[in-house]
């Protein structure tokens, strides 16, 4: 474990240790040191080094995933979703135009909520605020395809069976993309 003391014993120079008030025993700060090598020093450093991110090594930021690698990944699917919207229709044409259309569309709203949950989902900010808008991108997908599923079906009358065959097309490219995606 590294030191926070110096070899001359004293802390850091940008390292602020404050004094309890006379009288205050019991407000759990440390009293301010003399020296490295007394109990006061050894129990902060020991409870505060790494917490506190002293050493100029451990200032680099270290994430899994930057936003820039989620846009990529978001990019990628949404164009692997829209292909297969294509061979989807594609294939289904050999059953009519509408099965071909009934394919078409259900995985192009698959695409669609995709992209707007990678638009809703993908920005900085706050932790918290990250979570409510990854929270509310999912809904809004979903909303999507199943407010677009109800529109295909039931207004336009569209085939059921290629709708959900282009649909489940398109969500299994969200799990191939997932389990491929570059290291």
């Amino acid at each position: 474990m590294p030191t926070l003391c110096d070899s001359s014993g004293a802390f850091p120079s940008g390292l602020r240790i404050i004094q309890p008030r006379v009288g205050d025993e019991k407000s759990g700060l440390l009293p301010a040191p003399e020296g490295c090598y007394n109990s006061s020093a050894q129990d902060f450093e020991t409870r505060y080094t790494y917490r506190l991110n002293l050493h100029s090594a451990d200032r680099e930021a270290r994430v899994l995933n930057t936003l820039a690698a989620g846009r990529h990944l978001a990019a990628r699917l949404l164009a692997a979703q829209l292909v297969v919207a294509l061979v989807a229709g594609a294939l289904f044409l050999l059953k009519g135009r509408h099965a071909a259309m009934a394919a078409a569309a259900g995985a192009v709203l698959v695409a669609l909520g995709t992209a707007l949950m990678a638009s809703r989902t993908l920005t900085r900010g706050r932790p918290d605020v990250v979570l409510m808008r990854v929270l509310t991108g999912m809904l809004l997908k979903w909303f999507v395809v199943l407010g677009g599923l109800y529109v295909v079906l039931v207004i336009w009358h569209l085939p059921p069976l290629p709708t959900i065959v282009g649909l489940v097309a398109a969500l299994a490219v969200n799990l191939m993309a997932l389990k491929f995606k570059e290291q």
